[in-house]
């Protein structure tokens, strides 16, 4: 699957707007440019649960956190942001910008509210010699003095429009979604793993107590990860395993397949112990090699010390010598 490598976030507003994103790239590759395991550091009320949230939104629209509708950020006629994914695809050194515009619904204003979102996405591949529409080079916003003015939502839809930038409405989600697959970016991941784990406080545990038998990791993981779906608009993993269900339904291979997996699964969880046990016999022979080491110097250097005590005795003895004729 493709790794992230840059994250761009222009005119987020949060914490009922005491808090502004002007425009700020988050890098998660080393010096080669190489994408690497990044942790975010925040502190509390700083907005870790709002990155996520806005993380989700380029490939799942709408997708909640803790809760909260996406479009509790956008109460005003004016609030709009952009949110772009620059990703490193596989076996290639070409990368892929994958961008979600949001805004207010046209209904909100100063007085009313908005209770819904406007939204369309867009990709763009780096794969044409001097191409400058990348993620960093992309003009969403301008500089003057200390202020940075974003462009509006309509104007940057006119930008993409004009370059001839992969340009996908609201309506042609899945449109949009198919073709991310094209690139190894399945939604279906991210709709059915990260947005449970994020959707409410303690996600990830509740997620992962639905696995505690080799059955459950069966028919509520794998199996679907293994399994076609014909049912492209099924939003939620009951619907989902419920289409699964019917699809292989007399299916003599796929429960071939189940059973052959619950098998393994059963293995693996044999050898959990073995694992277990392993990792602890490393820790204690990593604890070993430390404190081998610690006595090393420590021996090391009381050696350096007598030497240079023989040294000294050695020194006295002649000078006594020396004198004693």
């Amino acid at each position: 699957m493709p790794a992230i490598r840059k994250i761009r976030i222009v005119n987020f507003r949060f914490n009922n707007g005491a808090k502004l994103i002007p425009d700020e790239i988050f890098c998660t590759e080393n010096a080669e440019g190489k994408p690497i395991d990044t942790l975010f550091n925040l502190d509390n009320g700083g907005g870790k649960s709002v990155i996520v949230q806005l993380l989700l939104q380029p490939i799942c629209p709408k997708a909640k956190v803790q809760n909260r509708n996406i479009s509790d950020y956008f109460q005003k006629g004016t609030d709009h942001a952009f949110v772009l994914i620059e990703w490193a695809l596989d076996g290639s050194h070409n990368s892929l910008l994958t961008g979600i515009a949001l805004a207010a619904s046209t209904t909100a204003d100063d007085e009313n509210e908005s209770k819904t979102i406007r939204y369309y996405t867009f990709i763009h591949d780096y794969t044409r010699a001097g191409d400058k529409l990348d993620l960093i080079s992309l003009p969403l916003s301008q500089r003057t003095g200390s202020h940075i003015r974003p462009i509006s939502f309509d104007e940057l839809r006119k930008y993409l429009q004009n370059r001839r930038v992969e340009y996908y409405p609201s309506d042609s989600l899945r449109r949009y979604q198919k073709r991310l697959e094209e690139f190894g970016i399945f939604y279906t991941e991210w709709e059915n793993i990260l947005v449970p784990i994020n959707a409410v406080e303690g996600g990830i545990t509740k997620f992962f107590e639905e696995y505690k038998t080799s059955d459950r990791l069966l028919d509520k993981f794998i199996i679907p990860g293994v399994m076609p779906s014909n049912d492209t608009s099924t939003r939620s993993l009951e619907e989902m395993f419920i289409n699964y269900a019917v699809s292989y339904a007399g299916q003599e291979k796929n429960l071939l397949l189940k059973s052959q997996i619950r098998d393994f699964t059963d293995k693996l969880q044999g050898m959990l112990q073995l694992i277990k046990d392993m990792w602890n016999a490393e820790d204690q022979k990593i604890q070993s090699i430390h404190q081998l080491a610690d006595h090393s110097f420590t021996l090391q250097h009381q050696i350096k010390l007598n030497k240079e005590r023989q040294q000294q005795l050695e020194k006295a003895i002649s000078d006594l010598k020396t004198n004693s004729f």
